[in-house]
């Protein structure tokens, strides 16, 4: 670009500052994968999930896309996910699971009224990242139809008085 269309080059590193980020610019919402992030924040979460889930770093071509479209880089969005407070220390999917099998495996009450009850936090987490209760349990391994209640609910008696 800088040999064949130098006033191209020259207006787009001042525009945007470099090249890629005037190529990143350039993308339309199209050309980004069609499974395009809500937030900053999901996006950090979803690459979270990819690292601890792919120890050898095999990130998928869509979420590079994304966070070289919102951070610049891979390299910068690794940094920004390692500098942020709220990952260090908070809940992940694989983490999830993990609690939830080690409870089971030590026969704890998982049922939902318990979790509320002994382990907000938890519970809160689990919505949050699978949508409910019982699919982290499936999630997890765990069949959640053991930890449901079943009422059992009898039929009213016919007044002679009806029939």
């Amino acid at each position: 670009m800088m040999k064949n269309h130098p006033s191209l080059f020259s207006g787009a590193v001042r525009q945007y500052g470099s090249w890629n980020a005037a190529l990143v610019a350039s993308l339309s919402e199209k050309a980004l994968p069609g499974n395009s992030y809500q937030s900053r924040l999901q996006l950090l979460r979803t690459l979270r999930d990819c690292l601890e889930m792919n120890p050898k770093r095999k990130i998928s071509q869509a979420v590079k896309r994304q966070t070289t479209y919102y951070f610049g880089s891979l390299g910068k969005a690794i940094v920004a996910l390692k500098k942020d407070q709220r990952f260090l220390s908070g809940w992940s999917k694989p983490k999830i699971i993990k609690i939830l099998s080690q409870m089971h495996r030590s026969k704890e009450n998982l049922a939902y009224a318990n979790m509320r009850h002994k382990f907000p936090a938890l519970l809160s987490a689990a919505e949050a990242y699978f949508g409910n209760w019982g699919k982290a349990l499936y999630a997890a391994g765990i069949d959640p139809n053991e930890y449901f209640v079943h009422h059992t609910r009898r039929k009213r008696k016919r007044l002679a008085a009806n029939i």
